[in-house]
């Protein structure tokens, strides 16, 4: 069986809002900030783990300069108020994300003779992930 994936089926959703203008290439990436285990050998090589109660992650987005979503994202940065956040993949029918979500920093801003990206990085204290 053939599967197909389509970029176009991938859309991310910050506080109601679908964010537009995503650069070429890789535009969003999602990753947890802590491993979900932490493993301890002992003395003799005894192995144990303890669960990370760290939840938190990180979503990536990757927006060329002229998107519009950059006034958007820029206005939620200077807010106090936290947002919800989700990358829905209609390909796969994943949804991940989580609430009570914030930009960590505006990103950094470079131009150029031609179009240049501007990457967002969203906190995320409790990531839920549904593959």
């Amino acid at each position: 069986m053939i599967e197909t994936y389509d970029a176009r089926t991938v859309n991310v959703i910050v506080s109601g809002m679908v964010i537009t203008g995503f650069a070429e290439g890789s535009f969003v990436k999602v990753a947890r900030n802590a491993e979900n285990f932490t493993t301890y050998v002992g003395a003799k090589g005894e192995v144990a783990r303890s669960r990370n109660a760290d939840r938190t992650a990180t979503i990536s987005l990757t927006l060329k300069h002229t998107s519009p979503s950059n006034r958007y994202l820029s206005e939620l940065a200077k807010s106090d108020d936290t947002f919800s956040a989700n990358v829905n993949d209609g390909s796969q029918g994943s949804i991940i994300g989580g609430v009570d979500c914030w930009v960590s920093k505006q990103p950094d801003m470079e131009y150029s003779d031609k179009i240049t990206s501007r990457e967002w990085q969203l906190v995320v204290p409790e990531l839920d992930v549904a593959l």
